[in-house]
């Protein structure tokens, strides 16, 4: 027979008086009854309740399986003790109920009891701490802590992951002059800062601050990342509480600060930038509001307008007051104007006068470059552009002469007789060179450039070469011992270089190889002859590019390269000869 439920009663347990907790179960009786109305035999029945938001269909939000005793067909259930009761309960909910094997029966619209009522205002039971006047609720007492149990302060938000803390002001989206604040209050509320949104047309981030219901100063956060603010901003714990003669951002330092601002005038459409240490100070970079720079001015009457010393490594004047002009100096003192080419004079004493020495670099019309006079005889020089390359010539006279005013030793260039004369020696026009003593400090040998063949072996610095027979004007690396060809040694060897360099470019006297023919260098050695000493007389050996002691007098008769001054005990190495062909 189908088992109905013919009486049933529902109750949602309270919490207890006293600081309890609303359970998530609640309680359920009824009466099990057949078709006839008779109640079942008494026995254990299974039971499955389910709460929808609907009195039909509909999918169910909370289901449980409870196995059931039944005395005289009526039974007690505890609904959320296998599954916990998690609903919100903010709105009418129906409760359906199958028997095992039977199909749902009718659905109730599940009802709240008093003390349910009383637990949806708040679960406070009777803390005196908490106030409850209409919609308000109040503590004067105490801190609250939302996931801590030991708050720290009035209110302490905690949690082991990210915390948020949302204000949703106009969450109808209606109301455009609704937005978010928080609002901070000191001194009896006299004082307040805001932070918020406070704008209705940008919806911009702001932060304000009020005394007394006037807002001294407000910074905005544009939505394009702009920041703004009324009044000044100082960075770095710098004195930004200026009067208003400008508007400056202060980068505080630990021993001074730095202000960058703008000046502010009525007057002027646009206001002057400047940086300094001290809003009114000279030394300051100051940009004023017509593009004039000034460095230590606040009033600079030019485009850069430099007061004080200028250091540069380097300086450019692409222009000046009028196009084509050039920066030219005046006097001895550095001052300096802009003239027109040609016109650059270098006065001796700082004035052009009659008798003082002058110079002039000018365009004369005949094509000179530079010119130097003296205005009382009219001795020039000039150094001109031709069209065969640079001329320096004179009228008459030396064209330029330097003298050593203590022993009147003088060098003298472009007289009538010579090209360079300098007490004694002389440069002549057709190239030819007197002089007293040539003294030559860059190395130690006489060396002429030959081409040497390579049959035995590249030629390098040190090695003995000999005449080669085949080839008129060459020369051969040496190959066999006394041989009577030898003509020297190549030059460079043991960081000993040519003293002087001769040859004929074009000619058979010229070459790659600079041959010492004369003087000492160092020449490589081969000591299987027997060991080299000082003072013996050196030829050629059977070893490539090697000379060796000439112990054979007569063969050695035509082949001396010239003789030892450092010594040689075995094997082959440098040995430094002075050379003196025989």
């Amino acid at each position: 027979m189908r088992p109905v439920i013919l009486i049933w009663a529902l109750v949602i347990l309270c919490p207890a008086l006293a600081q309890g907790a609303v359970p998530a179960t609640m309680s359920y009786q009824g009466i099990l009854a057949d078709a006839s109305g008779q109640p079942v035999p008494d026995d254990d029945y299974d039971l499955t309740f389910r709460i929808y938001t609907v009195a039909y269909g509909g999918t169910p939000l909370w289901e449980e399986l409870n196995t059931i005793s039944t005395v005289d067909g009526v039974f007690d259930a505890i609904l959320g003790r296998a599954t916990p009761l998690d609903l919100p309960f903010d709105q009418e909910y129906y409760l359906g109920i199958t028997v095992a094997g039977e199909g749902e029966m009718g659905r109730v619209c599940l009802a709240a009891s008093p003390y349910a009522r009383r637990a949806a205002v708040a679960d406070v039971g009777e803390d005196a701490d908490w106030t409850i006047a209409g919609d308000d609720i109040h503590r004067l007492a105490g801190k609250v802590g939302i996931g801590t149990a030991s708050p720290q302060t009035k209110l302490h938000l905690s949690d082991t992951g990210d915390l948020e803390l949302l204000i949703a002001a106009d969450s109808d989206n209606v109301d455009e002059s609704d937005h978010a604040l928080l609002t901070l209050s000191q001194d009896g509320g006299a004082v307040l800062a805001r932070l918020g949104y406070n704008d209705v047309a940008g919806n911009y981030f702001t932060i304000m601050h009020e005394v007394s219901g006037d807002t001294v100063a407000l910074m905005e956060f544009g939505r394009n990342g702009n920041i703004t603010t009324d009044g000044d901003f100082a960075i770095g714990g710098g004195d930004a509480n200026y009067d208003g003669a400008a508007e400056v951002l202060v980068l505080a330092g630990e021993a001074d600060s730095w202000i960058v601002g703008a000046v502010n005038d009525p007057a002027l459409e646009n206001s002057d930038f400047f940086i300094s240490t001290n809003i009114s100070s000279d030394g300051t970079f100051h940009i004023a509001n017509d593009g004039d720079i000034g460095i230590g001015t606040t009033a600079p009457e030019e485009k850069l307008d430099v007061r004080g010393t200028l250091q540069t490594t380097g300086l450019r004047v692409i222009g000046g007051p009028t196009a084509g002009h050039v920066l030219t100096c005046q006097d001895d003192v550095g001052t300096a104007n802009w003239q027109p080419p040609g016109a650059f004079t270098l006065p001796y004493d700082g004035a052009v006068t009659s008798g003082s020495a002058a110079m002039t670099i000018t365009n004369d019309g005949s094509g000179n470059a530079f010119h130097a006079s003296r205005p009382d005889n009219n001795a020039n020089v000039y150094l001109a552009c031709a069209s065969g390359g640079v001329v320096a010539y004179c009228n008459s006279g030396v064209a330029v002469e330097a003298r050593h005013a203590a022993n009147f030793r003088k060098a003298q260039l472009a007289t009538e007789d010579y090209a360079l004369y300098a007490d004694g020696g002389a440069l002549f026009e057709n190239g030819d060179v007197t002089v007293p003593v040539l003294h030559i400090t860059g190395g130690s040998d006489l060396s002429e450039r030959f081409p040497v063949a390579d049959g035995a072996g590249a030629p390098e610095p040190g090695m003995v070469v000999c005449i080669d027979p085949e080839h008129p004007g060459r020369l051969a690396v040496s190959r066999r011992a006394y041989d009577t060809c030898v003509a020297g040694v190549i030059s460079g060897a043991g960081g000993v270089a040519p003293g002087m360099l001769m040859g004929q470019v074009g000619t058979l006297a010229d070459g790659d190889n600079p041959v010492a023919l004369s003087g000492r260098v160092y020449c490589r050695a081969d000591a299987a002859a027997g060991p080299i000493a000082p003072g013996d007389l050196l030829t050629t050996s059977a070893t490539p590019g090697h000379a060796m002691a000439a112990r054979d007098r007569d063969r050695a008769q035509g082949a001396i390269l010239g003789k030892a001054m450092t010594s040689l005990e075995s094997g082959t190495g440098l040995v430094l000869v002075l050379v003196t062909l025989q």
